[in-house]
């Protein structure tokens, strides 16, 4: 929960009222750059890349 006056729902806000975009999609770029930041600094063996 975004509870009003933090500073992280001031900026979805921003996103989802000037970008014209939904919070869902807010939601989804923000998993998925977190994700591919994960996988940068963690990555998989080959085998299991290989494995899916």
């Amino acid at each position: 929960m975004l509870h009003p006056g933090d500073p992280v729902r001031v900026a979805y806000e921003e996103l989802v009222t000037e970008l014209g975009i939904s919070g869902a999609e807010v939601i989804r770029k923000a998993l998925t750059d977190m994700h591919e930041r994960h996988r940068q600094a963690h990555p998989r063996p080959i085998a299991l890349k290989e494995a899916g």
